[in-house]
This record gives C-alpha cells, structure tokens and sequence, in this order.
C-alpha cells in the first residue's frame, strides 16, 4: 500500500513537472508563448522550449521593455513625438532617432539693436529663419548666422526640403510618417531623411536548390509541382519523375 502511495506520488509529481516549462529561472505552461529578448518561445509538450534565433541587439542607454527614455520623459515602441522644432521615432530596443534641425532660441529676444545678418548675398534681421538650399538658418544676435549641416541632393533633383516628403525603396511617404521595412521601424524626417532601426530580419521564403522563392509562390522541381508555404517549407506534389522530365 505504501509503494502504491509513493509511486502515485512519483506519477503526479512527473505530471505536473511535464506540464511546464523552465526557461531562463521563470516557468511557463505547456502551449504558453513568451518572449525571451526580442526572439519568440513556445513552453512544448515533455517541458521543451523552442524560440527563434534573431540576432538582438544589445539594449540602448535607458532602454527598459518596450519604450524609450528621451530627456526624461517615456515612449513607447513606435511612437513618434517632437524634441523642440525636431521630429523624433522611438525604436525598437529604446534607440530614439531624431531630425537635426537648428531651433531658434526659446523665449522672447530683443533684437531691435542686433543689427542684421549676412548670407550669401542676402540680408536677414537678427531672429529671422531662412533656408540655405535644403538646411535651415537662423539670423543670431551680433550678426552670426547658424545652419544645420544637412547633406543636400544635386540640384535638378526633388528638394524634399520643400516637398515634405521621403523616398524609401520606391515609395513616399510624408515628414512625420512612421513605416515598417521588413522587420525594422522607421521615420520619415523633414529634409527627406528616413530614420530606422537596424534589426537583422529572418529571411521568409523557401530555399530550394540554392534559389529563393517568396511565400505562396509556386515552382516546379523536376516534374512535381511545389508552392512555398508560411514556415519557409516547400510542400511538393509526390509524382515519380522519369529522368530528363520537367
């Protein structure tokens, strides 16, 4: 009676152990999907974890969970918002990217006995804001002119400056957008500068005798027919091929 007892208790205890999963010091459930840095697991039958192999990269200064900490205030992942006159993105792992724009200095400023300045030819009042091909200028007190350092595109080209728009891989998109390139966040910034993270996206397709098929496209080898499934596996019809047949 007693090692019937005891050899329950060995069952049970089995059972439940079966029933979980320990990763990392925490216990998940069996079916339960958890996150282990920014790669995906899954708590399997018999205890066994299974996670994607993305590279992570290492966390930026400030970086805790999904946000980003910028000069004291929090974002979340995503989430656009302003620095001064400037556009900024909080990415993933908490790296925030921001447009470089000069901003005219806060409060009010007596210019009246500043004078003006002078800039390639033309004449600014000391608080005035102008443009330099696509950088932005400020009329400072005692004369002084500051503009940002913008790589400008050859004339001839579109001046995004003007058009408040950013080209990326054949599309537009307007300043202030946020949009996805594969598996990476980015940001459309004044000036046509395209902010974004630098994830290392997993490649989704099927490889198939060292060529590469997109998802859901179909091909053929040898005499079969295959189409490119969702896991990156090539399903195949299972005809027997005679040699030389296609």
């Amino acid at each position: 009676m007693i090692k019937l007892a005891i050899l329950t208790c060995l069952f049970l205890a089995a059972f439940a152990a079966a029933d979980k999963c320990h990763h990392k010091s925490k216990t998940y459930k069996t079916g339960q999907m958890f996150k282990d840095d920014c790669n995906l697991c899954f708590c399997g039958a018999n205890g066994e974890v299974s996670c994607t192999k993305k590279f992570c990269h290492p966390p930026h200064a400030g970086y805790s969970g999904d946000v980003c900490h910028h000069k004291g205030q929090v974002y979340k992942v995503g989430e656009a918002f302003k620095d001064d006159c400037n556009r900024c993105f909080c990415g993933v792992n908490g790296m925030v990217a921001c447009t470089r724009m000069l901003c005219p200095p806060h409060g009010h400023v007596d210019y009246s006995d500043s004078g003006v300045c002078h800039h390639k030819g033309q004449v600014y009042k000391a608080g005035d804001s102008f443009k330099d091909d696509c950088n932005s200028c400020f009329c400072g007190v005692n004369g002084m002119v500051a503009c940002t350092r913008m790589l400008c595109p050859p004339h001839g080209h579109v001046d995004y400056s003007d058009s408040g728009v950013c080209h990326h891989k054949g599309q537009v998109y307007k300043a202030g957008d946020s949009f996805s390139d594969e598996c990476n966040k980015c940001f459309c910034g004044e000036n046509g500068v395209v902010g974004c993270t630098k994830m290392a996206c997993i490649q989704r397709g099927c490889l198939v005798n060292n060529k590469l098929y997109k998802q859901g496209e179909t091909f053929m080898k040898d005499c079969n027919k295959c189409v490119c499934g969702a896991r990156g596996e090539a399903v195949c019809t299972m005809k027997g091929c005679i040699h030389g047949q296609s």
